[in-house]
């Protein structure tokens, strides 16, 4: 299953998100109340931090958009690691 809910994220040991939103963005992380199930690596640094990210666990990235998400769910899958998109 390559797409996965809120809930889903939530009660996974094994899934976290990945908040790709850029560090000028105003708005307020909605997944924070989820501190723990969060890595936040904008996706314009996430190139050179992919040795933060951890084989054995899905990525599930969100920035409030479709494009961004898209576009890391495709290119963390590229770089050997599991990637699933979000169902809102």
């Amino acid at each position: 299953k390559d797409v996965v809910t809120l809930e889903e994220v939530e009660k996974s040991k094994d899934m976290v998100f990945l908040y790709v939103r850029s560090r000028t963005t105003s708005d307020e992380n909605p997944l924070s109340k989820n501190s723990e199930k969060i890595v936040n690596i904008p996706l314009e640094e996430l190139q050179g931090n992919l040795e933060k990210l951890e084989k054995n666990i899905t990525y599930v990235p969100y920035c409030g958009g479709e494009y961004k998400s898209s576009l890391t769910t495709s290119w963390l899958t590229a770089h050997g690691l599991s990637s699933k998109k979000m169902y809102t």
